[in-house]
């Protein structure tokens, strides 16, 4: 039910890597960079691309596609300095820097008012699933309960969505 995905930079006498911690039922994709420059490609297109600061150490993109689904992509960077993202033509986003920090992407369902569900994400985002323990009991020949059971990480302090 969870699988943590590291790729390194072998080449690199500096740790420099990104890490992708997989739990099913997060209701982001969470990715963990360590000193290396963010790229995110489509091949649907981005039609439209818009980033704001939320704090100094908090920056969401709003992220269309040419499929009409929006996509929001928060940055937390954990060395001060926030991260600029660019689009550098209509399938790929860039950084403008190495950075270190955790980039957090979720899709914005159809069926809500995207500032509804935005404002939702925004007092969610800043945590991530690393793990997760399934127990179950039988309380009767016919009833089972299964109960999950999440660890976390987190930037700060956030609400959960799991």
């Amino acid at each position: 039910m969870s699988v943590d995905v590291l790729f390194k930079v072998s080449s690199s006498p500096e740790e420099r890597c990104v890490q992708f911690p997989l739990v099913q039922g997060s209701a982001f994709i969470s990715a963990l960079y360590t000193k290396l420059t963010p790229r995110f490609g489509s091949g649907v297109f981005f039609r439209s691309f818009q980033q704001r600061a939320i704090s100094p150490d908090h920056s969401v993109a709003r992220i269309v596609l040419e499929d009409g689904y929006t996509w929001l992509l928060h940055c937390f960077p954990q060395d001060g300095q926030s991260l600029q993202l660019h689009l550098s033509n209509n399938s790929c986003i860039e950084g403008n820097r190495a950075f270190t920090g955790v980039v957090q992407l979720i899709k914005v369902p159809r069926c809500h008012a995207p500032s509804d569900f935005e404002a939702l994400v925004e007092r969610c985002a800043g945590k991530w699933p690393t793990s997760v323990i399934v127990s179950a009991s039988n309380n009767t020949p016919s009833v089972s309960e299964y109960q999950f059971h999440f660890k976390t990480g987190s930037v700060f302090q956030a609400s959960s969505l799991l």
